[in-house]
């Protein structure tokens, strides 16, 4: 690492440290005014800098930082299917979903699928809440099983919560909240 590499990854971890930690470290420099007061205005400078940063350039490293979610995404569903002992077939049949796209979500790093489909593979795969929590927002939706908020998530949620994986039930349950059934579309 070259100094200005060693001077942004210090900055980085600055700026990460809670309130009462930058106080303990200026405590630690209680002995040595010059150079707390310089830590402090430092850290001022730099906090600054962070909240004055452009909005288009916050969404540009946030997006870099999350554009290998796609293939983690991938990643994990492969690892449901091997553990639910199905191939890939039996998978995109069931949930009613192309091969193309089943192929094109693998092979592609930005590809994606609706967020209907993936709650077909947590049902279709037989994985429980946490699992369906973890699956739904790793592909980029949220999850959120509240009545309030998403009645089909809400069902869903009832749904693995209580074991009940069975297509037919799930559609059910779906259009007695008042929501369009999601394997018989």
């Amino acid at each position: 690492m070259d100094q200005s590499q060693d001077r942004q990854l210090l900055r980085e971890i600055i700026l990460q440290l809670e309130p009462n930690q930058v106080e303990q470290l200026l405590q630690a420099f209680a002995d040595r005014p010059a150079l707390a007061g310089a830590f402090r205005q430092r850290l001022s400078q730099w906090r600054q800098a962070d909240d004055l940063r452009p909005l288009e350039q916050v969404i540009r490293e946030e997006m870099e930082n999350s554009s290998g979610q796609t293939r983690q995404f991938y990643a994990e569903l492969i690892r449901f299917v091997d553990r639910a002992r199905m191939t890939d077939a039996q998978v995109y049949r069931q949930v009613g979903m192309d091969r193309k796209l089943w192929y094109r979500l693998r092979d592609q790093q930005k590809a994606r699928t609706s967020k209907e489909n993936v709650l077909k593979m947590c049902i279709v795969l037989h994985l429980d809440y946490w699992e369906t929590y973890y699956l739904v927002n790793l592909s980029g939706y949220a999850f959120t099983p509240t009545a309030q908020i998403d009645r089909t998530d809400f069902g869903v949620g009832l749904c693995v919560s209580n074991g009940i994986y069975t297509p037919m039930r799930v559609d059910e349950l779906l259009v007695e909240l008042g929501e369009p059934p999601l394997f018989a579309r």
